[in-house]
């Protein structure tokens, strides 16, 4: 006799087995059916190249397409929520490629870009990065940078630093002298500008253009251009001084006399005709108060024509004023004579010119002679002089001096007095000499000062002698 746990042991396992059996044929017929039921997976042509161009709040991609007949849409994709569909339509299936523009506020994009075909079958993505540019990109911008400003008074000259790649034209807007706003442009390939007929006492402003990425052999890569803020031109206080110069006549020439409030480090020409010949007295000075003589001038009306530049080269001018300086002679010298010296040095002298080295051959109207300090039975140190009897008062308007011809080791600074006596000296001005020049050399005295005597002072030079070959005065017998 079976036991009946034995039954009932058996009759769970046919039951276990039996399910088991059914579960596993189930399983098998779905999957089955699933893969019968299921279409066969359709491949879509992905995007060959992507090309982009950036713009303001804009960016241009250039698609180009594979031959695939299916592709039917393209989408460009940025974030989860933003993209832009767009349709491929082509009479011809070989490659080619599409313009889509997307406008996108400013900012750096990470896009991907696939290809569908009419059922929505998808391409593999294709990642672009690219950016668009707004305001604050353009915010950012300054003005190319202006090297020097010059005006002559009618036309008005920018001159630029050279313009970076990523610039274009620069706009330069001032007011001319029939209150016409007006507006000169300039290439980023040229360096100066001419603004004629520009009011100066007005604003001149100017801005300029660039591209957020540079051209490529000629062809530009950007869509559009960004103008940086209006920048008003900062002039030098130039003009204010040119303007304001003063002239007093003297004989034989005339003094100038500007202020130069901030001190700035000013070059100074003034031009004039003498002769029929075109001449230039220069002077620098960061004076605040300045003043200079102009000597060797013709007697009567005539123009004297100004021109001031700084340092940074802005330059004003020139600018024309009428002078009249009084009539003076060059004296004659037949009745002067050698009062005093400091020291002469005889053994100068040639069998040509016996008198060389003497104080007397600086008054023998020839050049080719020169007096010279002692150097044979002593040498003194500095200062050397000559003292010179004109024989009467005369009105002195300047001094002309001349080196010893073809040397330039003589003295570098010197020193005029005069005198009524020949004991009491009153200071005459003191200048630079120019060692390195056979040509006169002027020095106007702006007092103009009545005397018999004048006493030439050597005050420094590169040796501890000195030698000069004439003097010559200017003014009235």
């Amino acid at each position: 006799m079976i036991p009946i746990k034995n039954i009932l042991y058996k009759a769970w396992a046919l039951i276990l087995i039996i399910g088991l059996s059914y579960s596993c044929n189930s399983d098998i017929y779905d999957t089955y059916d699933d893969y019968v039921d299921q279409e066969e997976p359709v491949s879509v042509g992905k995007p060959d190249t992507i090309i982009s161009r950036s713009g303001k709040e804009r960016i241009l991609f250039q698609v180009f397409i594979n031959s695939d007949p299916k592709i039917k849409e393209g989408v460009i994709r940025w974030s989860a929520e933003d993209s832009t569909n767009f349709k491929v339509d082509r009479t011809t299936y070989q490659r080619d490629s599409l313009n889509v523009e997307v406008r996108i506020p400013e900012g750096n994009y990470d896009f991907e870009v696939y290809l569908k075909d009419s059922k929505g079958n998808k391409s593999i993505a294709v990642e672009h990065s690219a950016t668009a540019y707004g305001e604050n990109y353009r915010s950012n911008l300054v003005s190319r940078i202006v090297s020097t400003f010059s005006f002559d008074g009618a036309r008005a000259m920018m001159a630029f630093v050279s313009g970076t790649e990523n610039e274009r034209n620069t706009e330069v807007k001032y007011t001319n002298t029939a209150n016409e706003e007006t507006v000169e442009v300039i290439s980023r390939e040229t360096d100066t500008i001419h603004l004629p007929g520009c009011d100066v006492e007005k604003d001149i402003m100017y801005r300029t253009y660039y591209v957020p990425t540079p051209a490529v052999e000629g062809v530009e890569t950007a869509l559009d251009e960004f103008g940086s803020d209006w920048k008003v031109l900062e002039l030098p206080e130039i003009l204010p001084i040119i303007e304001n110069i003063t002239f007093t006549d003297i004989l034989g020439g005339v003094t100038a006399d500007w202020n130069n409030p901030d001190g700035l480090d000013l070059r100074l020409d003034f031009a004039y005709t003498a002769n029929g010949e075109e001449k230039t007295h220069t002077v620098e000075s960061g004076e605040i108060t300045g003043k200079t003589a102009i000597s060797g001038m013709e007697a009567g009306e005539q123009e004297v024509r100004v021109t001031i530049s700084d340092t940074e080269g802005n330059s004003f001018g020139p600018q024309t004023y009428v002078v009249a300086p009084g009539k003076a002679v060059k004296l004659d010298k037949s009745s002067w004579t050698v009062y005093d010296f400091s020291s002469e040095e005889p053994a100068e002298g040639t069998e040509t010119y016996p008198d060389n080295g003497k104080a007397m051959a600086v008054i023998d109207d020839n050049p080719d002679t020169f007096w010279h300090s002692a150097w044979e039975n002593g040498t003194p140190e500095y200062p050397h002089y000559v003292v010179i009897d004109m024989g009467a008062e005369k009105t002195i308007g300047s001094f002309e001096v001349f080196r010893r011809q073809g040397n330039d080791n003589g003295q570098t600074r010197h020193q005029f007095l005069v005198s009524s006596d020949g004991e009491n000296w009153t200071d005459a001005g003191t200048f630079d000499m120019d060692p390195g020049t056979d040509e006169g050399q002027n020095y106007t005295i702006m007092s103009n000062p009545t005397a018999r005597y004048f006493k030439y002072v050597a005050i420094e030079g590169p040796d501890h002698y000195a030698f000069l070959a004439e003097i010559h005065v200017y003014g009235l017998e």
